[in-house]
């Protein structure tokens, strides 16, 4: 099956409940809610998607080829995380969404491995931020996610762009500063 043909499964078996989810995540960061409950919700969301997108994915567990590339977090994600791992965060970084580029940041640290990968394996997956909760390779095998040994090759995702875009919004709306997750950590 081609990785168009998996979408297209994919959206013809669940794009209904993909809808109403993607229609209760975008209200998120309408509600008066605290952003802990609000982002804990959107992760439920993800995760819910993630259950009914992961057996047509090349993703699986061994492959650590998405975590060498740019991962932007919000400050909240990164309290998350410095909370699980104990690891003290660094200045906080200041990413400007709407004026710095996505591919200053790709180029920065593509090829720079995520300072919490572990012999292959994410050290923070319980807590993993958005980006990498969003990211599902369509296609037939890992080879083409490498980005290291195939450098500007185009890995067929799945489109989970509004999702990402509501996250970012949530995060904005909660005064939350970006960076790169290196920024955030470095060396771990």
């Amino acid at each position: 099956m081609t990785p168009q043909q998996k979408a297209d499964h994919l959206q013809a078996k669940h794009g209904e409940r993909f809808a109403k989810m993607m229609i209760e995540a975008e209200k998120l960061s309408q509600l008066p809610r605290n952003i802990d409950s609000r982002a804990n919700r959107l992760y439920e969301i993800i995760e819910e998607i993630s259950v009914m997108v992961e057996p047509m994915a090349a993703c699986k567990n061994g492959c650590a080829h998405c975590c060498h590339q740019a991962v932007i977090i919000s400050s909240w994600e990164a309290e998350r995380i410095a909370k699980f791992t104990r690891k003290k965060i660094n200045d906080i970084p200041h990413y400007d969404p709407f004026s710095n580029t996505r591919e200053e940041m790709v180029e920065k640290y593509t090829g720079v491995p995520c300072p919490f990968l572990s012999d292959k394996a994410c050290s923070i997956y319980e807590v993993r931020p958005t980006s990498c909760r969003l990211h599902w390779s369509l296609a037939d095998d890992d080879t083409a996610c490498d980005i290291i040994n195939r450098p500007g090759d185009r890995v067929p995702y799945f489109n989970l762009a509004g999702l990402s875009m509501t996250a970012g919004f949530l995060f904005i709306s909660a005064n939350c500063n970006f960076g790169d997750i290196r920024e955030f950590f470095g060396e771990c």
